[in-house]
């Protein structure tokens, strides 16, 4: 089951990379905890920065800090 939503995500994402490219990516403004999301920006990079000996580190001085913005546009671009 994980794994069909895993392929889900990743149709819906290609999807939303053809609307983006063509101008009609929808955005809807959430409620998006920034931390969270810089987080999972952190983790979709990692192998990268391993690999290329890197560091990518986050310095939050709190990790509920809250913004309105489209947290799936954001991970698109």
């Amino acid at each position: 089951k994980k794994s069909v939503l895993s392929l889900l995500t990743i149709i819906n994402d290609i999807l939303d990379v053809s609307k983006l490219e063509n101008h009609k990516l929808e955005i809807i403004p959430t409620e998006t905890n920034v931390y969270k999301l810089c987080r999972d920006i952190q983790l979709l990079f990692q192998s990268d920065v391993i690999e290329k000996n890197l560091k990518f580190n986050l310095d939050f001085t709190i990790d509920r800090y809250y913004s309105s913005s489209d947290e799936n546009a954001i991970l698109l671009t």
